[in-house]
């Protein structure tokens, strides 16, 4: 139980942190670390990877619906406080959307969670890396190649976790067979 509280409280920060930087990240002039991050963190691809690797990493559904709740709450309220007191912008239409998004996220989380360690979720995940990665270069960031290099970097990481925990799900199996 401690070692799940440490886990929650770690990445109750961790969203806080990257929320802010995320929305610092959007306003901040010239071409820095933080404008890159804000344009990385406006598009999907990043969630999509976050989402799947809790989703994998997770040992049961509860613990998946409590990390991913806690990390994209947190993320959301620290980029929309920072929004609404440092940069004095708020819209309510994006919020509800982003509600929706992380609400969507946790049931389709849920559907697919007895297939975390199994070929079907490497293949779901390849697809929709691929077509977001086209969505966030062509709708979202504009093209520009050093955000989409970024992107497919993250995404061929996220694969390669998700290959080895299909590899270490096999090895559990075939022993208790």
């Amino acid at each position: 139980m401690k070692k799940q509280i440490i886990k929650i409280i770690f990445l109750i920060i961790i969203g806080a942190v990257i929320g802010v930087l995320s929305k610092w990240g959007d306003v901040i002039a010239g071409m820095n670390f933080l404008h890159y991050f804000g344009l990385i963190s406006s598009g999907i691809v990043l969630w999509l990877v976050i989402g799947i690797l809790l989703l994998v990493k997770s040992e049961t559904r509860k613990e998946f619906n409590i990390l991913y709740f806690s990390f994209m709450t947190s993320m959301l309220i620290s980029y929309y406080l920072f929004s609404a007191l440092i940069v004095k912008y708020i819209y309510i239409k994006i919020i509800i959307f982003w509600i929706i998004m992380l609400m969507c996220s946790i049931i389709l989380g849920n559907i697919i969670f007895n297939k975390r360690h199994t070929k079907l979720i490497r293949n779901l995940y390849i697809i929709a890396s691929m077509i977001l990665i086209i969505y966030d270069a062509i709708i979202i960031n504009g093209i520009q190649m050093e955000i989409v290099i970024i992107e497919m970097m993250l995404s061929l990481i996220t694969l390669t976790l998700i290959n080895k925990e299909i590899k270490k799900q096999y090895l559990i199996d075939c022993e208790r067979n």
